[in-house]
C-alpha cells in the first residue's frame, strides 16, 4: 500500500517532468556550452527532482516550514542576549571582510586575473560554458555569481568588484555558522547550542583563513558557505532521518560542485556520514531501510544537478582531470628511474601528511596570493583550542554512538584529501594548501569551539552560578577578542607589508592610465610598454578596468608597427587627433630616448607610486592629426 501511494500519478508526472527537462538540459550542454536559458532550465529541473521526491502529504510549504521551523529561529524574548551578541559578531566579521577592501590587497594577481577575465567573457556572451578550462579549469558557479554583482548598478568587472564577490561569500557563511552551532548541540539542548554556534561565529568572524582567502578575489570563499550548508542540512538529516533534509542534502550538494574542485569528494563525505549512523544508531531495519533510501534521494538529486558537469568530464576527461593529474602525477617530472620515482612518491606521501599535520600551528600555505608565506592557517589561541578539541572530541568518541559526533573526523579527514594527495614530486612544494582544504573549515572551526565551550562549562560547574556565568562569558569574550585582534593586525599589517613588498605597483599604474582617459584621453591612444619593472601589461589594463585593452607593446622597437594596427582597429581605434600617451617602466631609458626619437614635441613625467622603489614613466606626444 505504502509502495501505490509513493507511485501516486502526481508523483509519476513529476518523475517524467523531471526526466524530460534533465534530457533537455544535458543534450544542450552537450560541447561545454551553458547559455542562460538552459541554465533556467537547469535550475527548473532541480526542482522538480525535488518535488518528485518530497513526501505526498507534504507539499511545498509544509516543506518550507519543515526546513525553516523552530529548530532554526531563537525566540527573541528569551534569547535578546544572543541576538545581540551575534549582531556584534557579523559587525566584526562584515568589517574585516569588507574594510579597506579597495585598497587590501592592492595588486591583481594571476588567478584573479583570470577569474576576471572569465567572468567578463561569460557575461558578453564570449564564452558560456559549463567548465572553464582556461587556467587549469575552473567550475562556473562563482564566474556567475560575480557576473551578477558586476551588472548591478554601480558596478563594473574590476578588481575591486571581484574582491567584493568573494567578501560577500563569506559574510553570507556567518549566519550559517550560527546554524551549526545550534544544529550540532541539538534541539534538547536549545541554549547550549545557541552559545555553541555563537563561538563558533565569533571564531570565524575574525577567521584570518578565512578572511585572507576571501579577499583575494579569488573563487574559492564559495566553498565555505556550501561547505557550512551541506554539514548544516547533513547534521539535520543524520539526527532526523527524515526525507526533505536528504533532499535539501542533496540540493545543497549538487550545486556545491560546480564552485571548486575540491567539493568533489562532499559526496563522500555525505556517504561515510550516513553509513557511519546507519552503524552506530540502535535502530530498526526499517529505519536503516530509510537511510538507505534517503540517501539514494540525496545521491539521485545531487547527480541529476551534476549531470552537465559529469558530461564535460566524460567529454573532456583531460581538461577536467589535468590540474588533478598534474598535482598527483606530474609528466614533466625530472626523475628518470620508475624505481626512483615511485620511491620519491612514498617519501612525498610522508612529507605531505607530516604538512598537513602542521599546517594549523606551525607551517601553512607557501602561497603569497592568499597567505603570509609559511604562516599557519590558524592563530595561536584558535590553534589551542583546536588541539584541546581534538582530545575532546577523541576522548568523548571512545564512549559515545553520536553519529553527528563522528562526523566531524570523517569529514576532516576526507576534506583534506584533495592537498594531501599532492604528491608529485614537482608540486609538493604547493602544499600545504589553504583553498584545497576549505572544504574542512566548519569541522576545524567547530571542533576549536568546542574546546572553548567545555572551558566555559567548567567554569560555570567550578563556582556558583552569577560568578561562574560571568567568567565564563568573559573567557569567550576574551578568547574572541584576543584572537580577532591578532588576525586583524596579522593580515593588515604584517601580511600586507610582506605582500605590497613582493609585488609590483600596478594598480597605480591603472591609476594613471585611467586618469589620462577621464581627462579627455582615449583608450586607443594610450600604450604600454611592457618590460622593466612595470609589471604585467594585463593587470595594469585591468586595473584601469579595461579587460580587453588592446594596446600592449611588448618591445619598444615595434612602437610604429603598433600605431599602425591602432590606426586600423574597429574596437577603441587610434584617433589622430588626440594626444597619444605611453606608460612604461622609468628603467627603460632606451625606451624614453627611442620616443624621443619618433616624436620630437613629446615631453616625460615620471610618476611616484606607493611603492618608492617602483615608479611607472609617461610620455605624451601632442595629436599627430592637429
Amino acid at each position: 500500500m505504502a509502495s501505490r501511494q509513493f507511485l501516486s500519478p502526481i508523483r509519476l508526472y513529476l518523475f517524467a517532468a523531471s526526466l524530460l527537462v534533465s534530457i533537455v538540459v544535458l543534450l544542450n550542454t552537450s560541447g561545454n556550452s551553458f547559455r542562460p536559458p538552459i541554465i533556467a532550465l537547469w535550475m527548473l529541473s532541480a526542482l522538480l527532482w525535488a518535488l518528485t521526491f518530497t513526501p505526498r502529504e507534504w507539499n511545498i510549504f509544509v516543506c518550507l516550514y519543515r526546513l525553516f521551523n523552530a529548530d532554526w529561529w531563537i525566540p527573541w524574548r528569551s534569547y535578546w542576549w544572543a541576538y545581540l551578541a551575534f549582531a556584534l559578531i557579523m559587525f566584526a566579521g562584515i568589517s574585516f571582510r569588507i574594510t579597506e577592501l579597495e585598497r587590501m590587497p592592492a595588486e591583481i594577481l594571476n588567478d584573479p586575473y583570470l577569474n576576471l577575465l572569465d567572468a567578463y567573457e561569460f557575461s558578453q556572451g564570449i564564452d558560456q560554458p559549463v567548465y572553464f578550462n582556461y587556467n587549469n579549469g575552473r567550475e562556473p558557479l562563482s564566474f556567475w555569481l560575480m557576473a551578477l554583482l558586476a551588472a548591478a548598478p554601480g558596478f563594473s568587472f574590476d578588481f575591486y568588484t571581484l574582491k567584493l564577490s568573494t567578501a560577500l561569500a563569506s559574510v553570507l557563511a556567518l549566519p550559517l555558522t550560527l546554524c551549526l552551532g545550534i544544529e550540532f548541540m541539538g534541539e534538547s539542548r536549545r541554549k547550549a547550542g545557541v552559545i555553541m554556534g555563537l563561538l563558533l561565529a565569533s571564531m570565524f568572524a575574525g577567521s584570518y583563513w578565512e578572511t585572507v582567502v576571501s579577499r583575494s578575489g579569488d573563487l574559492h570563499s564559495w566553498v565555505s558557505v556550501f561547505a557550512l550548508l551541506v554539514t548544516v542540512l547533513l547534521i539535520r538529516a543524520v539526527r532526523h532521518n527524515r526525507r526533505v533534509d536528504f533532499i535539501m542534502v542533496g540540493l545543497a550538494l549538487g550545486f556545491a560542485l560546480y564552485v571548486y574542485k575540491s567539493t568533489i569528494l562532499l559526496p563522500v563525505a555525505v556517504g561515510a556520514a550516513v553509513l557511519a549512523a546507519m552503524a552506530l544508531r540502535p535502530i530498526s531495519t526499517l529505519e536503516r531501510r530509510r537511510y538507505a533510501a534517503n540517501l539514494c534521494v540525496t545521491f539521485i538529486i545531487a547527480l541529476a544537478i551534476s549531470l552537465p558537469l559529469i558530461q564535460y568530464m566524460l567529454e573532456y576527461p583531460g581538461e577536467y582531470f589535468r590540474r588533478a593529474h598534474q598535482l598527483i602525477h606530474d609528466p614533466a617530472t625530472t626523475i628518470d628511474s620508475e624505481a626512483e620515482y615511485r620511491w620519491q612518491i612514498v617519501s612525498n606521501v610522508l612529507s605531505v601528511i607530516q604538512k598537513h599535520l602542521g599546517m594549523y600551528n606551525w607551517r601553512g600555505d607557501p602561497n603569497l596570493e592568499r597567505n603570509f608565506p609559511g604562516a599557519p592557517a590558524l592563530d595561536a589561541i584558535t590553534g589551542t583550542l583546536l588541539i584541546l578539541g581534538m582530545l575532546a572530541v577523541a576522548a568523548k568518541l571512545l564512549k559515545s554512538r553520536d553519529p553527528v559526533l563522528w562526523m566531524l573526523p570523517i569529514i576532516l579527514l576526507i576534506s583534506h584529501l584533495p592537498s594531501v594527495l599532492v604528491v608529485a614530486p614537482d608540486a609538493t612544494s604547493q602544499v600545504p594548501s589553504m583553498t584545497r582544504t576549505l572544504v574542512a573549515l566548519p569541522q576545524v572551526y567547530l571542533i576549536a569551539a568546542v574546546a572553548l565551550y567545555q572551558v566555559m562549562r567548567q567554569f560555570l560547574r567550578t563556582f556558583n552560578r552569577p560568578v561562574g556565568l560571568i567568567l565564563a562569558t568573559l573567557i569567550g569574550v576574551a578568547v574572541a577578542f584576543l584572537a580577532y585582534q591578532h588576525n586583524h593586525k596579522f593580515y593588515f599589517e604584517d601580511y600586507n607589508i610582506h605582500l605590497t613588498q613582493r609585488t609590483l605597483p600596478t594598480s597605480d599604474g591603472g591609476k594613471i592610465l585611467r586618469g589620462f582617459v577621464n581627462g579627455g584621453g582615449a583608450i586607443g591612444n594610450s600604450f604600454i610598454i611592457q618590460g622593466g619593472d612595470s609589471g604585467e601589461a594585463r593587470f595594469i589594463a585591468a586595473a584601469a578596468g579595461v579587460l580587453d585593452y588592446p594596446n600592449v607593446i611588448y618591445n619598444a622597437a615595434d612602437i610604429s608597427q603598433a600605431l599602425g594596427q591602432a590606426i586600423k582597429r574597429e574596437l577603441y581605434p587610434l584617433d589622430p587627433n588626440r594626444d597619444l600617451f605611453f606608460l612604461y617602466s622609468p628603467q627603460n631609458g632606451e625606451t624614453t630616448a627611442l620616443l624621443d626619437s619618433f616624436f620630437s614635441e613629446g615631453h616625460l613625467i615620471v610618476v611616484p607610486t606607493y611603492n618608492p622603489n617602483h615608479n611607472y614613466a609617461t610620455y605624451r606626444v601632442p595629436g599627430l592629426g592637429r
